[in-house]
Formats: structure tokens, C-alpha cells, sequence
């Protein structure tokens, strides 16, 4: 039975009978308070999952803006490794013992890869510029300097 009136037409006493179930106005009210609290609920997760994935898409924006710089690395590297593997072809070529070549060719492609980090690390560090180390140090995963070396 619903009895939704005011006042009720409908004794309290009728819901203790068997297989009678007696619903108010305060039945009703605190079912709209209950679904009321869900959908409150159902928003605040509903942010949560929209505020994560506007982050995730910005992260991925920013990911973006580093395409270029990695090409250009990437490109740059290729190309001083031909050069260096042409230089260690033509040794090997011209009768140079292998070994002497191959460590000939690593010395000078380790040398040109690191050449402007080492001159830019050098130069910030003279600057004061520590957050650029710090980024190195990072970037090549090297463990701080011991201070107590």
C-alpha cells in the first residue's frame, strides 16, 4: 500500500500486517535521498575519470611536442654512424687488422656522439646551471656525483 498523503490515510499499523507492505512520503524521501547520494556519487567518479583523462590527453600532447627533437636526434646519430662505419669499411678495406678498426670506429663514434652534451654540460656547469646536470644525470640514468670522492 502507498499512502502519500498528508496527513496519512493510512495507519502505521497496517504495515505490520503480513504481506502488506505500507509505503510513505518519508518511505519516498528517503529513496530520493538514497538515489540522490548514488548520483552524487556517480558524478565524483564521473569527474575523477574525465579530470584522469584530460590529463592523459595533455600528457600525450606534450609526448607530441618531443616527435621533432627525437627525429632530429635520431637522424643525426644515423648519420654520424655511416659516416664512422664508411670510415672503419675503408680501413678494413685497405688491409687495417679488424680489431685495431673496431676499436678505432667505437672510440670515434662514442667520442662524436658525446662531443655536444660534453660541451654543453661543461659550459652549464661553469653557469651554475646544476638543473641542467641534474637533467643529464637523468636523461643517461647516472647515479649523483660522490661528494666525498
Amino acid at each position: 500500500m502507498v499512502d502519500i498523503a498528508v496527513p496519512r490515510d493510512i495507519e502505521p499499523q497496517v504495515g505490520e500486517l503480513d504481506d502488506v507492505y505500507l509505503y510513505t512520503v518519508d518511505d519516498l524521501q528517503e529513496v530520493i535521498e538514497e538515489n540522490q547520494r548514488e548520483r552524487q556519487s556517480a558524478a565524483r567518479d564521473a569527474e575523477a575519470i574525465i579530470e584522469a583523462g584530460a590529463l592523459e590527453y595533455l600528457r600525450r600532447l606534450r609526448e607530441l611536442d618531443a616527435v621533432d627533437t627525437l627525429t632530429r636526434l635520431r637522424r643525426s646519430a644515423h648519420e654520424t654512424a655511416a659516416q664512422e662505419l664508411e670510415k672503419a669499411q675503408r680501413m678494413l678495406a685497405s688491409g687495417k687488422p679488424p680489431d685495431e678498426v673496431l676499436q678505432r670506429f667505437a672510440h670515434a663514434l662514442t667520442n662524436k656522439w658525446l662531443h655536444q652534451p660534453t660541451v654543453q654540460l661543461r659550459r652549464a656547469s661553469a653557469e651554475g646551471r646544476d638543473e641542467l646536470l641534474q637533467l643529464a644525470q637523468e636523461l643517461y640514468q647516472l647515479a649523483p656525483p660522490d661528494r666525498n670522492d
